[in-house]
């Protein structure tokens, strides 16, 4: 009898982890630089910083439907498309995050895409309002930024009523169950 009880308990379980099985969202935000042309970004002196390009921006996955108050970020990961413009000399590209430890340096290569994951400060930033800003800067030689590509994985958080409804299920069959024990 105590058995049945225990399988009663574990196929409630199973079904409670299933129910949030499939409720997974995706947003997903492009800046494209430029429209019809790329934005042009020039490195200048490596060794005089402050005349170098640089272009910053911002990611709104809000516009999109995403609201703290109802998903909970579980991923995010921005690509940034550049392409080199002769492919004779170095250049180098800075993406400058939110975080402290999301910051890139990256060789630009010919019809390149640079990944970047997001995670620990950058995912709470993105995660507090749905934006995220970027700072691209030109460190060495000059390249074609193309676009940047944020795409946010999360979760829908339930409605209260739903785990109202759950509690009173599970209630019912804890009753049930230590009535079966008498």
């Amino acid at each position: 009898m105590k058995l049945s009880i225990w399988k009663q308990f574990g196929f409630a379980a199973l079904l409670l982890g299933f129910s949030h099985m499939g409720s997974a969202v995706t947003f997903t935000d492009v800046v494209d630089f430029g429209g019809t042309g790329n934005l042009y970004m020039s490195g200048g002196d490596p060794l005089d910083l402050t005349d170098n390009d640089s272009v910053t921006y911002t990611h709104d996955i809000s516009d999109d439907g995403y609201s703290p108050f109802t998903h909970n970020l579980l991923s995010a990961v921005m690509e940034v498309a550049v392409t080199d413009d002769d492919l004779l000399f170095l250049e180098y590209v800075y993406i400058d995050l939110a975080g402290l430890f999301n910051d890139m340096l990256e060789e630009v290569g010919f019809n390149q895409t640079i990944t970047v994951n997001l995670g620990g400060l950058g995912l709470l930033d993105l995660w507090f309002d749905g934006m995220f800003d970027v700072t691209i800067t030109a460190t060495l030689g000059d390249f074609f930024l193309v676009s940047s590509t944020l795409t946010a994985e999360a979760a829908e958080i339930p409605e209260p009523s739903t785990l109202v409804l759950l509690a009173v299920g599970l209630l019912g069959m804890g009753l049930t169950g230590r009535k079966l024990l008498r």
